[in-house]
């Protein structure tokens, strides 16, 4: 039976909150070449060498293995000490484990010392703390909440300037919509750097966002990190470009 981490899952409501959090994430992040554990073996069900695993880390771990997607669910639910184990060890000697092996990174949380991801090696990250700081350069866009799950960032921020008022039909004050734009960003290779419109009606009592996928603008974390920055700033622009079409 796998012995894994949890993921934890981080939500703020204040943009100074979020920063400190990123900040400590940037420093905790390391990647490191899986050539450097050649020879190393799994064990215990849970770890190599002195680096255990959470649970995005060893699905990303099994993927790589080549074990398909049903593998993680069967190790998990078996209750047979050292089981897990011996399958991994025996994927590992594999041609095509080897190889993919040769390709990849470890992406480590160095606080814990768990494996929260894999990898490839071109993979260029761009930190959640600059994603946050970047946004904060734009005076015209005011943070409203965040979600950080294991490195995956989902941020909304809401432009000061920008968004309409709607006939309000008799009821009591202004109905208004409100522009603004969600990021997601994450450190582990599951989803590129995405932009997106979004609006918020400030009379809706459920407080439902509604998201636009005419503007969904991407980047792939692949290249070197200055021009990942700057296809970052163009992100913001292209997704205000889309008010219009709102």
């Amino acid at each position: 039976m796998l012995e894994i981490a949890p993921v934890e899952n981080h939500s703020f409501n204040e943009v100074q909150e979020l920063l400190d959090y990123c900040d400590q994430e940037k420093r905790n992040i390391v990647y490191e070449d899986v050539s450097k554990f050649n020879g190393s073996h799994f064990e215990d069900d849970c770890r190599i060498g002195d680096l255990r695993f959470n649970e995005n880390g060893m699905q990303s771990f099994l993927q790589r293995l080549g074990g398909g997607s049903g593998l993680y669910d069967t190790l998990k639910n078996i209750n047979r000490p050292g089981l897990a184990t011996q399958v991994v060890n025996d994927l590992m000697g594999t041609e095509t484990a080897r190889e993919s092996f040769g390709k990849s990174r470890f992406v480590i949380d160095a606080y814990n010392g768990n494996v929260i991801g894999m990898v490839g090696l071109r993979y260029s990250p761009l930190h959640n703390f600059d994603v946050v700081n970047n946004i904060m350069k734009d005076r015209d866009l005011v943070f409203d909440k965040a979600l950080v799950s294991n490195t995956r960032l989902s941020l909304h921020f809401l432009d000061s300037v920008h968004g309409m008022e709607l006939n309000s039909h008799g009821l009591d004050g202004k109905d208004t919509i409100k522009f603004g734009t969600r990021i997601l960003n994450d450190l582990i290779g599951r989803t590129a750097i995405r932009g997106s419109v979004c609006t918020e009606r400030t009379l809706c009592t459920n407080g439902m966002v509604h998201v636009s996928d005419m503007g969904s603008i991407r980047q792939i974390h692949v290249g070197d990190n200055q021009r990942i920055t700057d296809r970052f700033g163009e992100i913001i622009e292209l997704c205000k470009n889309e008010y219009e079409v709102i």
